[in-house]
């Protein structure tokens, strides 16, 4: 049985107690303190795996009683989390400036919060691990500077899961050819460690650009090409290993000048760098990337030939071609720390290496926790504050775009949802090449996407960036098996004009979305607080408040929607003999026809396409309820003696009964529903 960690909770209010109990008592076994004094008197004799610790604590706060822990030994290393309802930015950093692992503010998610405290947890037992491993005298110093910058290594070649171990082989490729080319032990002892650290820098890069299978985008590719300049800077400290920033920051030049990021060429870049970049090269063509296949010797000896004098030093694409001739490289065999090398300040130097790394990753793991996980967009939470705390600049202007892909739900239940995520995924990393760095792009759920361009823009400059998206959208997106293009809609509120924080901008700029839906749809419009919030009512929902008006005896005064009387006649009388004389709900469902533009569907193939839908209605609907139809493409269904979520229930049914009766992709169903009462009712 896996034993529970323990978390001791330090708050003054029991009510706040009682609701944490209640959250964390099924993951954790759980300590209860109200004051600072009864916390440290506890610990003095106690021991538990994170404290939980409130601000704002009479006699003594949150911060003297952090203080206290970090001055005791026996309490120093133990994680601590505030949780508090103060959001004072200036208080977080404080509390994290002190040392404390998380700062989460109330109210917050049960799912967020525990999984933080794990995370707390687990990277603390990481950090006394490490610490007990380094400082343990049973083990030579070598072999915990060996440990520690593999463990490095692993952390950077695990962000791309084609890269596992690709560090580890070009360095022991570029051992080989040191060592090939005369060099002295420690010499070539020293190139190994300067090669397993050439691409530290990728720590700073984002996973999905490094694991990316398929051709990076130019934005992305600029980023890849910063990995260079960030390992020099992780490195710059680093005196045990000659020439590691060397190899770091230069081994993506080219022999002749054309690679990045400094242009140098010929013997200008260092000989560890001019080595790295055959031995990666190797690795790329042997080690079985994704994108690339695993070529035989004769096919690796002649793009190396290839590339002599160009891409890579022809002594050094030479020496490596003797060794494959000579039986190849025998990575079984490890090179080891040099007895010349300063192995003490190497361990030293590695363990601050490790903490940088682990520093980075704990920031890369808050970071990823606010994105969305299958399109790496901000989810709504982050984007919210962000957007929020922008815009409390009176001063700072923005533009808000909410956009959907058109017809997404129709694709998902068409070709499954393994194809939807992966237009998703094409979707938002087409949106991300439109964007600045400074702004932001954020997935509400499902295919709603939303992006805020920061700084005040003319209105069209916001109606270009509007247009690039759908120019670029029709160029990545097409529906599955066809050559359709896949078109997308967007509704834009304006920071100042139509509202100064989120909620405002989200709330504006879903009602101009709605009304592109409704009104096209593959297009943009801006809200308009006149038009959008008074006057413009989606199709659907007019039509279907016109049948309800009509069968309540109102005046409806828009005669733009025209039905035909007698079948709605026939649905009136059974209303009121139902409605008027029993309890029962009645549920009206307006179903409308359209093809997967939105527009009317195919005249010529109208009439087989409305009898799908009146055979997928009948064949769902129970007895006692009614359908009629409305327009040509319009019919509606009502259900008697039934609540909102039954109504639902028996409307999904219909649709999916319709696309397996209708097999083919050209159109889509939508349905909208609202409970009726009868007229005698209503004037009660």
């Amino acid at each position: 049985m896996k034993i529970k960690k323990h978390i001791l909770i330090i708050d003054d209010v029991i009510t706040n107690l009682k609701y944490i109990c209640e959250i964390l008592k099924e993951s954790f076994d759980l300590a209860l303190c109200r004051s600072g004094k009864e916390a440290i008197a506890y610990l003095s004799e106690h021991t538990t795996d994170l404290v939980l610790l409130d601000i704002n604590i009479p006699e003594m706060n949150g911060f003297e009683i952090m203080k206290r822990l970090k001055e005791n030994k026996r309490t120093s290393d133990i994680p601590v989390i505030f949780i508090t309802m103060d959001s004072d930015k200036n208080k977080e950093i404080e509390a994290l400036e002190l040392g404390a692992s998380d700062f989460i503010i109330r109210p917050f998610d049960a799912k967020v919060i525990t999984k933080r405290i794990f995370h707390a947890i687990e990277e603390a037992e990481l950090k006394r691990r490490l610490q007990k491993q380094i400082k343990s005298k049973t083990k030579q110093i070598e072999e915990a500077a060996f440990k520690a910058i593999s463990v490095i290594v692993d952390a950077v070649d695990s962000k791309g899961k084609y890269n596992r171990g690709h560090s580890v082989r070009v360095a022991k490729c570029a051992g080989w050819i040191s060592r090939k080319l005369g060099w002295s032990e420690k010499d070539v002892s020293n190139m190994y460690y300067v090669a397993l650290l050439h691409d530290i820098g990728n720590i700073y890069v984002s996973d999905d650009t490094i694991g990316k299978p398929s051709k990076l985008t130019e934005e992305e590719f600029e980023e890849i090409k910063k990995h260079p300049f960030f390992g020099s800077e992780i490195l710059k400290n680093v005196t045990s290993i000659k020439d590691v920033v060397n190899g770091a920051m230069y081994h993506h030049e080219r022999y002749d000048g054309h690679g990045y990021n400094y242009g140098l060429k010929g013997e200008e870049i260092p000989i560890v760098a001019r080595i790295i970049h055959v031995a990666d090269a190797y690795d790329a063509m042997t080690g079985g990337r994704i994108y690339k296949e695993k070529l035989d010797d004769s096919d690796v000896r002649f793009e190396l030939e290839k590339g002599k004098g160009s891409q890579f030093d022809p002594k050094i694409v030479d020496t490596l071609i003797s060794i494959i001739d000579e039986g190849g490289i025998d990575f079984d065999i490890d090179f080891e720390i040099s007895d010349d090398m300063d192995s003490k300040n190497l361990a030293e130097e590695s363990t601050q290496l490790l903490k940088t790394i682990l520093d980075k990753y704990n920031d890369t793991i808050k970071i990823e926790s606010q994105k969305d996980s299958l399109t790496g967009a901000w989810n709504r939470k982050y984007t919210e504050n962000t957007i929020n705390l922008y815009l409390k600049d009176k001063k700072a202007g923005g533009a808000l775009f909410m956009m959907d892909m058109d017809n997404f739900k129709w694709i998902n239940d068409t070709f499954g949802h393994i194809v939807g995520d992966e237009m998703l995924m094409i979707f938002a990393e087409t949106l991300k090449s439109v964007i600045r760095e400074t702004d932001i792009l954020c997935r509400i759920g499902g295919d709603e996407f939303i992006i805020f361009f920061k700084g005040k823009a003319l209105r069209n400059e916001i109606e270009n960036k509007a247009q690039t998206i759908f120019k670029r959208l029709s160029e990545k997106l097409y529906i599955p098996e066809t050559n359709k293009k896949v078109s997308a809609s967007i509704g834009i509120s304006i920071a100042g004009e139509n509202g100064d924080d989120f909620s405002s901008l989200y709330s504006s700029a879903d009602k101009a979305l709605y009304y592109v839906k409704q009104n096209g749809k593959g297009t943009y419009h801006f809200f308009s607080e006149e038009k959008d919030n008074i006057e413009i009512k989606a199709e659907t929902k007019i039509d279907i408040e016109y049948i309800k008006a009509f069968l309540e005896e109102k005046e409806f005064k828009n005669g733009v929607y025209r039905v035909e009387y007698e079948g709605f006649q026939k649905i009136y009388r059974f209303l009121e003999r139902t409605i008027s004389r029993t309890k029962q709900t009645v549920q009206l469902l307006l179903f409308r026809l359209t093809d997967i533009n939105g527009g009317f569907p195919d005249l010529c193939n109208i009439n087989e396409i409305l009898g799908y839908a009146e055979k997928a209605i009948s064949e769902s609907l129970r007895r006692g309820d009614v359908s009629t139809s409305y327009r040509k493409n319009q019919f509606i269904v009502i259900l008697m003696d039934a609540n909102y979520d039954s109504g639902i229930i028996v409307a999904d049914r219909i649709v999916d009964r319709f696309y397996y009766l209708y097999k083919k992709e050209d159109v889509i169903i939508h349905y909208d529903i609202q409970e009726m009462s009868s007229a005698k009712q209503q004037k009660q």
